[in-house]
């Protein structure tokens, strides 16, 4: 495979149990960052929190790197985004690369935000339904905000936030109440995630059954609710619902496009995924 003209080798050792990388040199896709944006790469595409071990640099063309084993008998409660019944490795491999274009593009050594956000929901995943929803509903708002924050949507908003603040500013009546009402327009920096929910319907990132099962689910959980054991069935299904929601909402941050996780009710599959910029 490759990435921007950069290949990339993948090879199994004769006995099955090392998995050898091979990347070559390309523009701003040097070490010592690539080691971690495979890694990067590899957790979001496995969906398994493993890390570097151990990194060897023969030189400053090659270097080793072990990464810790994930145990095959120890299934983590958050599915991959592509099942083990895949069958279409394009589409793997497509995804493997476009988030490697992302780490690329940030050009940091420290892991990114998505995914360390990503590995908590992970590690969330193996726990408890409850601390798992908790954990997926938050990612799930910290995805959106990722999303707008990159396009920029939100600096003219501000900008004419800050503007009304300061018109109000010039009111000469009542010193008390123009200084409350300059409190109050300040809140309207917060962006409203259901409205960007709804332009990422809009935009066929998430679907309507998406936003509908979040904005049960946040809610209810974030002001400290137990979930009713006499309902465990109606929160699995929204556990099934979020986790293809999350990644549709990695998908756009990375810029993936085709195929992507789903649940219909009953059981997950796999559906086309062309979202509109």
């Amino acid at each position: 495979m490759s990435i921007l003209k950069v290949p990339i080798l993948f090879q199994k050792s004769v006995d099955n149990n090392r998995l050898h990388i091979k990347a070559y040199h390309g523009e701003k896709f040097n070490p010592p960052f690539v080691e971690n944006w495979l890694t990067e790469a590899l957790i979001v595409s496995t969906a398994r929190v493993v890390r570097p071990r151990m990194v060897i640099r023969h030189s400053s063309e090659t270097a080793l790197l072990f990464i810790k084993a994930t145990p095959r008998n120890t299934l983590s409660g958050m599915p991959a985004p592509f099942l083990w019944q895949f069958s279409n490795t394009e589409a793997f491999w497509q995804m493997f690369s476009s988030y490697l274009s992302k780490c690329k593009s940030e050009q940091q050594f420290e892991i990114l935000e998505l995914t360390q956000g990503f590995c908590e929901l992970c590690l969330a995943s193996k726990g408890t339904l409850q601390g798992f929803l908790i954990s997926i509903s938050l990612y799930i708002e910290f995805c959106v905000n990722q999303i707008f924050s990159s396009k920029n949507c939100g600096e003219q908003f501000k900008k004419n936030v800050d503007n009304l603040i300061e018109f109000v500013g010039t009111w000469e009546c009542d010193s008390d109440i123009r200084i409350r009402a300059q409190k109050i327009l300040t809140m309207l920096n917060n962006p409203s995630i259901n409205e960007r929910l709804n332009v990422l319907i809009d935009k066929a990132v998430i679907d309507n059954i998406h936003k509908k099962i979040w904005n049960k689910a946040r809610p209810f959980l974030a002001h400290g609710n137990v979930i009713d054991f006499k309902k465990e069935d109606e929160f699995w299904q929204y556990r099934n619902y979020l986790i293809p929601m999350v990644y549709r909402l990695m998908f756009r941050i990375i810029g993936y496009k085709g195929i992507v996780l789903d649940y219909d009710g009953r059981q997950f599959r796999h559906v086309d995924y062309k979202w509109v910029d």
